[in-house]
């Protein structure tokens, strides 16, 4: 095929995904129209992408020989190669480069099931790591190829695994220090880790390797970094918790005029309870103890529903705003709280009708319309 596209004038090479959005198929004819005139190429063979990025690479790809490219752009003399940029809007992937040990490893969160032998293959193998924004977005799959121009050329990398990482939407690649020392200059380190051994007080380790440091550089401690995380995320999530607590008083608000609405609407029929005898204490814990039951059986019914928004959430809304999900946990406190907020504005919405019913003599209410 390649011998036929090198030898043969007017040939070409087209993507399967671009043949079939063009109804081609090998050996029919190509319509290229540029400013200067339709030209025929005639296809002679089909180029099958591996990956996604290869996918939306080739569908943009027409390859012929130069001969055939100098004739259909009529620069003759003037073209002696063809270059074609893969990337449509950002022309850099963020590679990230770490030198890992047993306790580093353990910070990667994967999103699969992973071996013994991943580490040791991202280590002495052509190989990468992909954050779940950047699998998400670009359609990387474990196993896949990603092609990285390095100074010996491009190069393919085997993608292993995807891990999670919530620094970004967009996402970025994770190398072994091995890999990149062959391929590209080393620049030196951005971050260092220090482990400290059992017992030791952190605060004067801190202190002695700030003495060993330069003004242009800082060391903090897991426990400090974990601090500021929790404040950021804290201040970031702060109108989140203040939204759940307007909605839980809504919902209250609801639920409370609802119930109370209808039993006013049965006053009635509370009256005819009233004049067959039953006392008003006892009209009291009938009404509380039916809006009471009524707002159980909405918050019980509440629980998949919840649950349900909650997936939806996590696992198609945020995926598609910033290619990452979260861990979903099932927390018992959040159900608890959930139910008493319904059992208690339902229990409460059924008290003033029935104090009222109280006081109401059955001539009254049967009235009443």
């Amino acid at each position: 095929m390649l011998t036929r596209l090198l030898t043969e004038p007017n040939t070409a090479l087209i993507s399967e995904q671009t043949a079939s959005r063009l109804g081609l198929n090998i050996e029919d004819d190509l319509t290229i129209d540029t400013d200067h005139g339709k030209h025929w190429l005639k296809i002679i063979g089909l180029l099958s992408p591996n990956n996604a990025v290869s996918e939306q690479v080739l569908s943009r790809l027409i390859i012929t020989d130069i001969a055939t490219a100098q004739e259909v752009l009529e620069m003759f003399g003037r073209l002696s190669s063809i270059e074609v940029l893969a990337a449509a809007e950002n022309d850099f992937t963020k590679v990230s480069v770490f030198e890992l040990n047993e306790k580093s490893r353990q910070g990667f969160i994967f999103k699969h099931q992973t071996d013994d032998k991943l580490w040791n293959r991202f280590e002495q193998q052509q190989t990468v790591i992909v954050t779940e924004p950047y699998a998400y977005h670009h359609g990387v799959k474990i196993g896949d190829k990603i092609r990285l121009q390095t100074d010996w050329g491009s190069e393919s990398f085997e993608v292993l695994g995807i891990y999670a990482d919530y620094s970004g939407d967009q996402g970025h690649l994770a190398m072994s220090r091995r890999n990149y020392q062959y391929y590209w200059p080393d620049l030196g380190y951005s971050g260092i880790g220090v482990y400290a051994k059992d017992g030791v007080d952190l605060q004067q380790l801190e202190n002695q390797i700030n003495k060993l440091l330069t003004g242009e550089q800082s060391v903090k401690s897991d426990q400090a970094i974990y601090q500021a995380s929790m404040e950021v995320f804290e201040q970031t999530f702060m109108i989140t918790e203040t939204l759940r607590w307007l909605s839980a008083a809504i919902a209250f608000v609801g639920v409370f005029s609802a119930l109370m609405a209808l039993q006013f609407e049965r006053t009635r029929q509370l009256g005819i309870l009233r004049a067959i005898g039953i006392t008003s204490r006892q009209l009291t814990v009938l009404i509380t103890g039916e809006t009471g039951l009524m707002g159980l059986v909405a918050g019980l019914i509440a629980i998949p529903v919840g649950y349900i928004v909650a997936y939806m959430l996590i696992f198609v809304i945020y995926q598609r705003s910033f290619g990452w999900t979260m861990a979903f946990h099932f927390n018992s406190g959040v159900i608890f709280q959930g139910l008493a907020l319904a059992l208690i504005a339902a229990t409460l919405a059924g008290i003033l009708p029935a104090l009222k019913m109280a006081q109401t003599k059955p001539a009254e209410a049967l009235r009443s319309e």
